[in-house]
């Protein structure tokens, strides 16, 4: 199934398999959801290293993930070299919706996005504080960002990423090294959170 997206034609192979069983969504609904969504997607996205998390069998089966590109991916799939103990970590980078619709078309449901841009991986410009509550746990989590939000700070923002994950995103700072992000963490308003809600 070709989709054209952002000049180019992305060939999605087996369209028809259901990767979220329950509901019957296909892997050619994902590619095209990915391609509708492509420009509200991006800002939170793009530039960053990703790491794919890939469920061939649908969500109802184990996944994997991916950090590594493969050198069959298309040459206009951008790759940023990140160094690890004994070698490097090629990641690919998305830069456009295209990207996204290739990404799908490799099961890519979930993506982990890197917290500093490619061109500036000694400084993440932003820090994620990952809730993980116990089911039921939705309606605390619910409670905790009514708290967090701080609709006067654009920098600060809910995005809901990951399989039954809420993180707690704070973008802005932009000259946070990796060990001296402390200052803008206590910054946060989740500090007045956890003491208000320590359950």
């Amino acid at each position: 199934m070709p989709i054209e997206c952002a000049g180019r034609v992305i060939e999605v192979s087996n369209p028809g398999k259901a990767l979220f069983v329950d509901s019957g969504i296909t892997k050619g609904e994902l590619a095209r959801y990915y391609g509708r969504i492509g420009a509200t997607m991006l800002p939170h996205v793009s530039g960053r290293p990703l790491t794919l998390v890939r469920y061939p069998k649908g969500i109802g089966s184990s996944g994997f993930f991916q950090k590594h590109t493969p050198d069959h991916y298309p040459e206009w799939i951008r790759r940023v070299e990140l160094t690890k103990k004994g070698g490097v970590i090629r990641h690919a980078v998305v830069h456009d919706t295209a990207a996204l619709v290739y990404f799908a078309q490799q099961n890519m449901i979930t993506p982990h996005i890197g917290l500093a841009r490619a061109g500036r991986l000694d400084r993440p410009d932003r820090f994620v504080v990952d809730l993980d509550p116990p089911d039921p746990g939705v309606g605390a989590i619910g409670e905790l960002e009514v708290d967090t939000a701080d609709p006067s700070d654009p920098s600060h923002t809910a995005d809901p990423f990951g399989m039954a994950r809420l993180r707690r995103v704070a973008n802005g700072v932009r000259e946070a090294r990796n060990m001296g992000c402390r200052a803008p963490i206590r910054a946060c308003p989740g500090d007045r959170t956890a003491r208000s809600l320590p359950e």
